[in-house]
């Protein structure tokens, strides 16, 4: 037991030297390169530390729910690419790496991760199942605006319009909860703390961007 929580100390450790040296690295001119062409590779490293350290992959409830989460938020995406009814219109660069359909698939896979977050959060609000489903999609909608502008600037997507329309922060609403919701059905106990801790790094790591890096 000693040595998992050594372990899992270790981790919040990595992460937190990680994204720190994302914001630096952000910040200075010569290592923007390499920051941008490292994005997916940091968010696939760092998303399954934090799913280690919670030892999620050993409970088939989890992995049930993180399989019909991903695949739900990856084709919601993959539909509001193509037809732009769902999030607005906008398209993705590059940068997030191999797409699918126009879609990079680490898309699906940090949606899992802000989702599980935002429940965690969501939990210390209220000890109701019921409130914590709106409160978990209030939360992520909070995430996506502290992304957008950062997500812009760095050109993870582009969108048709000037500013990000009103329809994507209902459309995360109410996927984020329609998540939240399935995570009730499928599990009864409150995800780990490293997935609070863990939006709570990327949520300040977007906001130090926004002052240093853009």
């Amino acid at each position: 037991m000693e040595r998992k929580e050594n372990l899992k100390k270790n981790i919040y450790i990595i992460l937190s030297v990680m994204y720190t040296v994302g914001i630096i690295g952000h910040s200075v001119d010569w290592l923007y390169p390499y920051m941008i062409a490292l994005t997916p590779f940091t968010l696939l490293f760092t998303g399954s530390l934090t799913l280690y350290a919670a030892g999620v992959y050993r409970q088939k409830s989890f992995v049930i729910w993180f399989l019909i989460t991903y695949i739900f938020t990856f084709f919601s995406e993959y539909a509001g690419v193509q037809t732009g009814l769902i999030f607005g219109a906008y398209e993705y660069s590059s940068v997030l790496g191999f797409s699918l359909g126009d879609v990079p698939l680490i898309i699906g896979f940090n949606w899992v991760l802000v989702v599980v977050g935002s429940i965690y959060l969501a939990s210390f609000v209220s000890k109701s199942n019921a409130a914590r489903i709106p409160l978990a999609g209030a939360l992520a909608v909070l995430f996506d605006f502290f992304l957008e502008p950062v997500a812009i600037g760095l050109n993870y997507w582009t969108w048709d319009d000037v500013t990000v329309p009103l329809q994507n922060y209902i459309a995360w609403f109410l996927i984020a909860a329609c998540s939240a919701y399935l995570f009730n059905r499928f599990i009864e106990k409150r995800p780990d703390a490293i997935f609070g801790y863990y939006f709570g790094l990327q949520l300040l790591f977007f906001i130090a961007l926004q002052i240093l890096a853009l």
